[in-house]
């Protein structure tokens, strides 16, 4: 089974967004808003892992999402009221986690975003192993930059990946040489595409993946928002599958006259 530390991220903004304001749930985390063995066990049991099947691994993928939501400020160690009487400091206290305050706002904003959506389309991410790692790298920024709702750099990175589709092609049908050689010239990107394909329905998904990045890189002030960024990360998805599903004749060399 395939280990997703953006799958237990989401996982746990799902836990947290229910339990916010849920006093009695709350008060079965051991004095803080998460205790990591119950919930570690809880996530690994809903994949069919047992806790005695449970590896190093699994456990460092939790807390490796742990650790995320405490870089981002949505968790901090400890109890959720550090100075309440009668709530005594254990050795267990690495294990035990609570939101903050602007933690407490940003998982009330989850129910409004493709939370569930949005991890499992890292793992199709991972999938595209044609386009090569210029592309695993910037889907993978698309989409952890839209989990922390970072739109302006999602859309960006989208247009980024896109674009590694296009050289990932041009690298098969060109070489490597005559691709980025083609590329880097002005109206480049709109030179490779004409030498590459006349396929009217690519040109058109990634003529719409380059207006995000194009629209991301001007220096004017943005009003790219969530809705946009989700709207890129599902056309880049849309084109990888549609480039996967023709990647032969995507490729194909030209006949000789």
């Amino acid at each position: 089974m395939s280990i997703h530390v953006d799958t237990i991220f989401e996982f746990l903004i799902e836990y947290l967004a229910r339990i916010a304001h849920d006093d009695q749930a709350r008060r079965q985390s051991h004095g803080a808003d998460l205790y990591v063995p119950h919930q570690l066990d809880r996530y690994w049991s809903l994949q069919g892992v047992s806790s005695s099947q449970q590896t190093d691994a699994h456990v460092s993928a939790f807390y490796d999402a742990v650790a995320e939501l405490c870089r981002l400020g949505v968790l901090r160690m400890g109890y959720r009221n550090p100075s309440k009487t009668g709530v005594a400091s254990g050795g267990d206290i690495d294990r035990k986690f609570s939101l903050t305050a602007n933690g407490i706002r940003w998982v009330e904003s989850a129910g409004d975003r493709q939370v569930i959506e949005i991890g499992r389309m890292a793992e199709l991410f991972d999938e595209f192993t044609k386009f090569g790692d210029a592309f695993g790298q910037r889907a993978t920024e698309a989409v952890g930059t839209y989990r922390t709702r970072n739109y302006l750099a999602s859309c960006a990175m989208s247009g980024a990946a896109a674009e590694a589709v296009l050289l990932s092609i041009g690298f098969v049908k060109l070489g490597e040489t005559e691709t980025l050689k083609r590329y880097r010239r002005p109206q480049g990107r709109s030179e490779l595409l004409k030498a590459i394909t006349p396929d009217i329905q690519f040109s058109s998904a990634l003529s719409i993946m380059s207006y995000w990045r194009d629209e991301a890189a001007h220096g004017r002030t943005s009003e790219i928002g969530e809705l946009n960024a989700w709207a890129a990360l599902t056309q880049l998805l849309q084109l990888a599958q549609y480039s996967e599903k023709n990647w032969s004749r995507l490729t194909q060399q030209a006949a000789a006259v």
